[in-house]
């Protein structure tokens, strides 16, 4: 007798047993995406993060590379300083403070110091005495450390700005007398070291804020 073939049944191997089709179903989509979402918003906040801590090192880099160059041109000018004898006066320094004031945990130290230099100029030229003067600029946006010059004689304070160093909130001198640290400085002689402390300010970010100290030796 002729054998009747069935046709095959869907969902059904060979052997008779229903085939089992793989995939994820609406909840485990659902759980992925779940995971995927949680995790590309840990991956954002983590690269912001990083992104703002190069930012921050990059300014605290920079404002360590300013207070270099300032503690660089003081070292400059204190090893020039001439002896009282022979530029007529001595180093003097006026200790000020505006007012009293704080900025936050800082405060507004405001002093000034007046140093008699000879600087040598070209070969066969003769050298050149002056004053130097450092005071903070608080007229100045953004407010700033000035350098001036001014030919011997002049008074404390005058001159003509030669250099600047903006972001100085706060400055203070203080002069060893050969036995403890003084505040002000008004003697015929020279102190034996001078020692300056100043606070800078990033322009940008004024709550990111870098301090600095350095003693000059005055060997004249």
């Amino acid at each position: 007798m002729p054998t009747s073939t069935r046709p095959p049944v869907p969902g059904l191997g060979k052997s008779g047993r229903r085939k089992r089709w793989h995939g994820f179903t609406l909840i485990e989509l659902l759980v992925v995406i779940a995971v995927l979402s949680v995790v590309s918003t840990i991956g954002v906040q983590m690269f912001g993060v990083v992104s703002d801590g190069w930012r921050t090192q990059d300014r605290r880099v920079a404002l360590a590379n300013t207070a270099d160059q300032a503690i660089d041109r003081m070292r400059d000018d204190f090893a020039q300083v001439v002896s009282a004898k022979m530029g007529g006066v001595a180093i003097s320094g006026e200790q000020r403070m505006e007012e009293k004031r704080r900025e936050g945990r800082v405060s507004l130290e405001d002093d000034r110091i007046t140093l008699p230099v000879q600087s040598v100029g070209a070969p066969g030229t003769p050298a050149e005495r002056k004053l130097v003067t450092y005071a903070i600029d608080r007229n100045a946006t953004p407010r700033k450390l000035v350098r001036s010059v001014a030919p011997l004689g002049a008074k404390p304070g005058e001159g003509t700005p030669q250099d600047a160093v903006p972001g100085v909130m706060s400055i203070r001198f203080e002069y060893f007398d050969g036995h403890a640290w003084q505040p002000t400085w008004n003697s015929p002689h020279h102190p034996g070291a001078v020692r300056v402390s100043f606070v800078l300010q990033d322009l940008d970010r004024p709550g990111e804020q870098l301090a600095r100290t350095a003693v000059f030796p005055v060997r004249v």
